[in-house]
């Protein structure tokens, strides 16, 4: 096996029994904690093959500059400079990084192992070591830090809006990325949680370079977006001094909003924004600086929510789901095996998902692409099936209830799904709830669940391959 091989079998190694959340920064860190071992070791062995003993301790540390009058920089100075995340130290393993160009000293005859020479200088600008953003990811951005515990007395706001008016900012949010994931209290809670907020003409609503704290939805009025050149000029004296917050251009600019293309505080006009359009979406997900602004055009009304209530409610109602999914799946014979802490990772992992009276939740004949649990209700399983005149018809195979789980077996074989299951027509809607199901993805069961391959193999085979797949 190759060192490369035997390298990433470490890493998987290592990967494996810590689970990280963050992948890309634990591989970053685990390379960089090998290098540093390795710079250690290969500097000690040089120290002991290459160094007498008796020298001072200086001798031992790298140093970027030397005093001595012959040190050869031209080399240094003319070669292209290649930067690398992990730092440029050319050593046996280190095959692929660049040749960097060679330090030569002349020492006039001297010998610098001579206790009699004068040693240069040193100080601790002069030690070779990789910058720390070198060795690190790229600066990153951050949110606050929101606890949610079962007894979080966190006062979410809340603001009365018409039906009209939620259903427009509903509309607004529908397709954004953000927002697509929420279930339906999630929305609900994050709309109500909205406030109304009336904007001037002229009036900037966010500032570029200013940090984004709030998610804006526009009711009504007319917005334009502008972006200035981070590296553009100083700006005029008049407004060199001004926040930009309901700031007029000197009127010898003759600026007007009918000639927006340029705007001579805020930059260039790069798009407008009407009703039941929003802006300022990126604020909800972490503190980052504005990338434009956005300034009033015409009376505007806007609804906005700010980062930590965003937040808190859907972290909380997250919360409150993953508590509910660990109650039910220790429910679950199938689960019975697993300890606490493996039930709830495929808690978060788990998305819920209702179905209407008779509708289809898997297909016979369709690609298996999830396995599902039954938080509450009843599913029929039917297969297509002839019949004594040889005809074609969908005979009930099996039934399903709370606690039950099913689809399985299309993601342990890798085949179709053998039946289909649906929804029942409820007799009575008042007492009888209707089909939820927590819906595990592919990539999830194959993670999480690969140790009760065993179990649900062998309840297949109790059923005699009646059971859907």
């Amino acid at each position: 096996m190759s060192t490369f091989d035997t390298l990433l079998d470490d890493l998987r190694r290592d990967f494996l029994r810590v689970q990280p959340k963050d992948s890309l920064q634990y591989c970053a860190r685990w390379f960089q904690d090998r290098l540093e071992e390795q710079r250690t070791r290969i500097r000690d062995a040089l120290v002991q093959t290459t160094l007498p003993p008796e020298l001072p301790a200086h001798f031992f540390i790298d140093q970027s500059s030397s005093n001595y009058p012959s040190f050869s920089s031209s080399t240094r100075s003319s070669a292209p400079t290649v930067h690398s995340p992990f730092g440029t130290l050319n050593v046996p393993g280190n095959a692929r990084l660049p040749q960097g160009p060679t330090i030569s000293f002349n020492f006039d005859g001297q010998s610098p192992f001579n206790p009699a020479s004068s040693a240069p200088e040193f100080s601790p600008t002069d030690f070779l070591a990789p910058p720390q953003s070198a060795l690190g990811r790229r600066t990153s951005v951050s949110a606050e830090s929101i606890e949610v515990t079962e007894h979080s007395d966190t006062v979410i706001p809340f603001e009365p809006k018409t039906p009209e008016q939620t259903a427009r900012i509903k509309a607004a949010i529908t397709n954004n990325f953000i927002f697509r994931e929420l279930n339906e209290e999630q929305e609900l809670r994050v709309i109500g949680a909205m406030s109304e907020t009336r904007v001037a003409p002229n009036e900037v609503v966010i500032k570029q370079g200013d940090d984004g704290d709030y998610f804006y939805v526009v009711e009504s009025g007319l917005f334009y977006v502008y972006v200035r050149p981070t590296d553009s000029p100083a700006l005029p004296a008049p407004f060199n001094q001004a926040n930009g917050t309901g700031a007029q251009p000197p009127a010898s600019w003759n600026w007007t909003a009918a000639d927006s293309v340029l705007h001579p505080l805020h930059g260039k006009k790069v798009t407008e924004v009407k009703d039941g359009d929003y802006f300022g979406e990126l604020a909800l997900m972490y503190n980052q600086v504005r990338a434009a602004t956005v300034m009033c055009i015409e009376p505007a009304t806007l609804w906005k929510i700010d980062r930590v209530t965003f937040r808190t409610i859907v972290l909380g109602s997250r919360h409150r789901i993953r508590e509910t999914y660990k109650k039910f799946l220790a429910e679950v014979p199938l689960l019975s095996a697993l300890n606490h802490e493996d039930r709830g990772k495929i808690a978060d992992a788990l998305q819920p998902r209702e179905y209407a009276d008779g509708e289809a939740v898997v297909v016979e004949g369709e690609k298996g692409e999830s396995m599902f649990f039954i938080e509450s209700g009843e599913a029929v399983a039917t297969k297509r099936m002839p019949n004594e005149q040889g005809e074609v018809t969908e005979i009930i195979v099996g039934r399903h209830k709370t606690g039950d789980y099913f689809g399985e077996l299309s993601l342990l074989h890798v085949k179709p799904r053998a039946a289909t299951v649906r929804a029942i027509v409820r007799t009575d809607p008042v007492l009888q709830p209707k089909l939820k199901v927590a819906v595990l993805g592919v990539a999830a069961f194959t993670r999480l669940l690969g140790s009760l391959r065993d179990i649900m193999e062998r309840n297949a085979r109790n059923y005699s391959g009646m059971r859907q797949g």
